[in-house]
């Protein structure tokens, strides 16, 4: 046994002491248990839980996991045969991934560095494209006529860990010659797919471009993700040799090779209501000012647009998309525009949608280089192939409305397109001073009066002065009156209303 072998034996010695460690608890032998049940092949080890048991090992696996990667998978496989000697099939392996907290190796597209090549890194961003998900020959077997024998060859490229990379050269012929047959059937493949993350635009530093890093998935992780999802994925950053016109180059393409990818707006997917939250659904159904209510919570430090903002809840909501017998096709989501002069609120409408639906995404002049905003057509580096990359397309940005031309003409779009907008509003900046004034107090209003939770509290709540009660005696406080303070109880159109949470709304 040479030093190496040595050294994959110690390795996995210190990963099998580290899932038999807890043998009262159980942890880890039970996940074990649970993977095997479920027919699953990869198994998530948690960093802290890592560092508890060996504090250096843990070091050693971030800085080097190249070196830890194989063992790692041997003895979770190993243990999973002892478990069910029919879970592996011959040359399968149980994969292993990370997660947890990575200190200093929990980074942006924007700051990995060269200094990070070989480790194991924890990388946030958004996922821009997907690749189609390709066959990776794994194992080839070949059957030869003349000698009526098979053979088979492995193959392994620079991103696997088990073993050193072996040649891509596909066999025709054996050692004396003779032709050789591929059997398509018996050979073993795995599941490819390349994506493109990016750092949040919000994250990315002011007047720059966001950053990309491609990330390389196999086997299970493939399909794990769609464009525009926020992901948290741990790999090994790696830098990879390239060619140009035959030689090599000492520019290197960097990927980063997954072992765990983490969805961060997995509740936008899958919400999970809990019982407060059925039970004010039920409240609020039961209203008849249900639609008045929802408007008037959207945005509410917005002054006025109810039309607009109750569009907007249409918006959001949706409506079931119906086939009538004639075969009348009646669309369940609508299309809405908003035109109108500058600072008249348009795009905070579109930033608190944003804070509602997680999955939305804003597109302004400014802006135009985030995720997916632009239309094109884009070129496959791998394959060749052309795709359409949907988006949103800056169009124009700060342009005033011309009130002597037409909606149609100040907008600028060919009738074909404007017909597909069911909602129209035009929003302008009137100069009236009564509309200036309720504006201004209604802003200092929101900003004069806010809770612990940074929201406007409402001030017409019975019993506000008396939890000031305790101060009575102190003559430097003065007790809130709402006569004094011209806060009484408005009255008619003007009254208070209720108003919806963001958070109840998400």
């Amino acid at each position: 046994m040479d030093v190496n072998e040595e050294a994959m034996a110690a390795h996995k010695r210190a990963f099998l002491d580290f899932l038999d460690q807890d043998v009262g608890k159980g942890v880890y032998m039970q996940t074990v248990r649970d993977m095997v049940q479920n027919k699953r092949h990869r198994l998530i080890i948690g960093m802290d839980d890592l560092r508890n048991h060996n504090l250096d090992l843990a070091r050693r696996v971030i800085r080097s996991p190249g070196e830890y990667m194989q063992p790692a998978s041997d003895a979770v496989s190993e243990v999973a045969k002892n478990l069910d000697p029919k879970f592996l099939k011959e040359g399968e392996r149980v994969m292993v991934g990370f997660s947890g907290p990575f200190g200093f190796h929990r980074v942006t597209p924007r700051d990995l560095m060269s200094s990070f090549i070989g480790t194991m890194v924890c990388v946030e961003g958004i996922v821009t494209k997907c690749s189609l998900v390709r066959l990776k020959v794994v194992k080839s077997v070949y059957f030869c006529p003349v000698t009526v024998a098979f053979l088979s060859r492995e193959y392994r490229d620079i991103t696997s860990f088990v073993g050193l990379p072996t040649g891509s050269v596909y066999p025709t012929r054996d050692d004396n010659g003779n032709l050789l047959v591929t059997e398509y059937g018996m050979c073993e493949y795995k599941d490819h797919q390349t994506l493109s993350m990016q750092e949040v635009p919000e994250n990315s530093a002011p007047g720059q471009l966001p950053r990309t890093v491609d990330v390389i998935v196999e086997d299970d992780l493939v399909d794990c993700c769609k464009p525009g999802d926020r992901v948290s994925i741990v790999g090994v950053y790696k830098a990879l040799p390239g060619k140009s016109k035959g030689s090599v180059s000492g520019v290197f393409r960097t990927v980063l090779i997954a072992n765990n990818v983490s969805l961060l707006n997995k509740e936008a997917n899958a919400p999970v209501y809990t019982r407060e939250d059925l039970k004010r659904m039920k409240e609020i159904s039961r209203r008849n000012d249900t639609f008045n209510l929802l408007g008037n919570s959207l945005a509410p430090s917005i002054y006025g647009h109810l039309w607009i903002k109750k569009a907007v809840v249409l918006l959001m909501l949706g409506d079931v998309e119906k086939n009538l017998k004639n075969g009348t096709h009646l669309r369940g989501d609508i299309n809405m525009m908003m035109v109108g002069d500058p600072s008249v609120a348009k795009s905070q409408l579109l930033r608190a949608v944003m804070n509602i639906a997680p999955l939305a995404i804003s597109t302004t002049g400014r802006g135009s280089s985030g995720v997916g905003l632009t239309a094109a057509v884009t070129s496959d580096q791998e394959t060749g192939e052309r795709r359409l990359e949907a988006g949103a397309m800056v169009l124009a940005d700060r342009g005033a409305y011309d009130r002597s031309l037409t909606p149609t003409k100040n907008i600028g779009l060919p009738d074909s397109l404007l017909s597909r907008f069911d909602l129209l509003f035009i929003v302008l900046d009137q100069m009236d001073p009564e509309i200036d004034w309720q504006i201004s107090e209604h802003v200092a209003r929101m900003h004069r009066y806010c809770t612990d939770d940074g929201g406007a509290r409402s001030l017409d709540k019975e019993g506000y002065a008396e939890e000031y009660d305790g101060d009575a005696n102190a003559a430097i406080f003065v007790k809130y009156d709402r006569m004094l303070h011209g806060q009484d109880r408005r009255r008619g159109k003007k009254a208070k209303q209720d108003r919806l949470t963001v958070k109840f709304l998400k």
